[in-house]
């Protein structure tokens, strides 16, 4: 998948899942950052503030689909508590997020 591909892509999911699984609670001005992160040992990140999430470039469907929907965690909770952690908030939602779609987000 070239780049503008892939970002229309990842566009997608992320309003499907802020849709479907977060009830349109995610701002959809949320940025998406697409960039080689193998080198960082983490496939994805949270940054508040300047709500943005960061994606590895490099990753395969299924671990795209996992990283971004860990991260959209990580915003959902961030805008509802003004933290995030991978505490039991996080782990409730990531729970919900494998009864629903089957993909696990704590891999």
């Amino acid at each position: 998948m070239s780049a503008p591909v892939k970002e229309n892509y990842v566009h997608g999911l992320f309003a499907m899942y802020n849709c479907l699984i977060f009830q349109n609670e995610i701002p959809d001005n949320t940025n998406f950052v697409l960039e080689d992160l193998e080198t960082c040992l983490v496939d994805g990140y949270w940054d508040p503030n300047s709500y943005t999430i960061g994606l590895d470039f490099n990753l395969e469907d299924e671990a795209l689909r996992c990283t971004l929907l860990h991260e959209m965690i990580h915003a959902w909770d961030y805008k509802s508590r003004s933290v995030t952690d991978h505490g039991i908030v996080f782990q409730n939602k990531a729970y919900d997020i494998l009864t629903l779609t089957g993909i696990n987000v704590n891999r």
